[in-house]
C-alpha cells in the first residue's frame, strides 16, 4: 500500500489501474488504494489467466518470503514484466532491469521505483533460459537417464 501511495505522489504522469487477484470487490481496500482498481476474483482457467496477464503492463509480486512463485513465471511467460522484492527464489526469475525489477527487501519506495521503471520503459517480461519449457524437459530427461543407469 505504501508503494502505491509513493507511486501516486512521486510519479504523477503514470496512468495506472490495478487488477487485484484473489478476492471479490472490497470497499475498504478500494478506498485505500490511490488508483482505480478492478477486483478479478479467483481465476481458475488458463485462458482467463493469460488474458489478464496479457492485458497488464506489469505484475507486482510483493512477497516477503517465497521460493519460486508460479505467478511470476506465468506473468513472464505472457510477456508481462514483474516487480518483486529481492528475496527467496524471486531473483532467480527476474533479470533486474531487463524482464522486471528487483526491489530491495521490504523497501516500499524501491518497489514504487520499480513499478515506475517498468511502466515508463515499457519493459516486457520473458522467461529466462533455465525456465523455458524445452530446458526443463531436457533437465528432467537427463535426470531420468541418470537415475536409470545400472
Amino acid at each position: 500500500m505504501e508503494a502505491l501511495k509513493d507511486l501516486k505522489e512521486n510519479y504523477q504522469d503514470l496512468d495506472v489501474c490495478l487488477l487485484i487477484f484473489g478476492s471479490g470487490p472490497n470497499k475498504e481496500i478500494q478506498e485505500s488504494i490511490p488508483f482505480p482498481c478492478k477486483f478479478m476474483g479467483f481465476i481458475t482457467d488458463d485462458y482467463t489467466t493469460n488474458l489478464v496477464y496479457n492485458a497488464s503492463d506489469v505484475f507486482v509480486a510483493p512477497s516477503l518470503a517465497d521460493n519460486l512463485p508460479t505467478t511470476i513465471l506465468e506473468s513472464l511467460a505472457c510477456g508481462t514484466a514483474v516487480v518483486g522484492f529481492d528475496v527467496g527464489g524471486i531473483p532467480d526469475m527476474i533479470d533486474h532491469l531487463k524482464n522486471g525489477y528487483l526491489a530491495k527487501y521490504k523497501d516500499e519506495k524501491d518497489l514504487s521505483k520499480g513499478l515506475n521503471y517498468c511502466l515508463s520503459n515499457k519493459l516486457e517480461g520473458y522467461l529466462l533460459p533455465e525456465f523455458q519449457k524445452s530446458e526443463i524437459i531436457n533437465q528432467h530427461l537427463a535426470l531420468m537417464k541418470e537415475a536409470t543407469k545400472d
